[in-house]
């Protein structure tokens, strides 16, 4: 597994029909939140690790993301801090399961993802009674996310969010980061204004 960057409650939807990306997200302030005295942020710098680890595809993500997320945060009246303490720390990460699923027909396998050598691989073993499928295989990345916005000098979460995103990997890489930017929007949805 890998780390990646990245993160309307309960809300689940498919981005568009014609492709197999979806999100299933949810997004909430934290129980007695008060965000009248927000006004300014940062975000959570990535750990010496990840961000060597981050191929050049994962900058571009993150960077849709973020720029994303700082558009939204901006409209809301928050201003994005450059130094001192900031009001409120964002906080966005995810690991990325590289794999397959079924596509079309009735499988007659049973599949899952096994761990490998270089991460998550997928395996497919043909069921009792059958050993064909009218079906095929499409890669597809499945990508856990964690999103928080805290206080920094608390540590209190103000904020939570997580979900699930399934990409698929023909995807251009244009569109992916479209995709980006639509989880940000999800991930921040209903996100109070600043000071009220």
């Amino acid at each position: 597994m890998k780390l990646l960057p990245i993160l309307a409650a309960g809300a689940s939807i498919a981005l568009t029909s014609c492709f197999s990306t979806s999100l299933d997200v949810e997004a909430y302030p934290a129980e007695g939140a008060d965000f009248s005295n927000y006004k300014t942020y940062a975000w959570v710098p990535l750990d010496r690790q990840a961000a060597k680890d981050f191929t050049q595809k994962d900058r571009a993500l993150r960077k849709a993301f973020t720029d994303e997320a700082d558009r939204i945060m901006t409209n809301r009246g928050y201003r994005l801090s450059v130094r001192g303490t900031p009001d409120l720390f964002l906080y966005a990460r995810g690991l990325r399961m590289p794999g397959y699923r079924s596509v079309g027909g009735s499988p007659t396998y049973e599949s899952r993802y096994v761990p490998g050598d270089e991460g998550a691989s997928w395996l497919a073993a043909t069921s009792a009674g059958s050993g064909v499928s009218s079906g095929y295989l499409k890669s597809e990345t499945q990508i856990g996310v964690r999103f928080l916005v805290s206080e920094p000098t608390t540590d209190k979460e103000v904020w939570r969010g997580k979900g699930v995103v399934r990409v698929d990997d023909s995807r251009s890489e244009l569109m992916q980061q479209d995709d980006a930017r639509e989880l940000a929007r999800r991930l921040l949805k209903g996100f109070p204004r600043a000071g009220s």
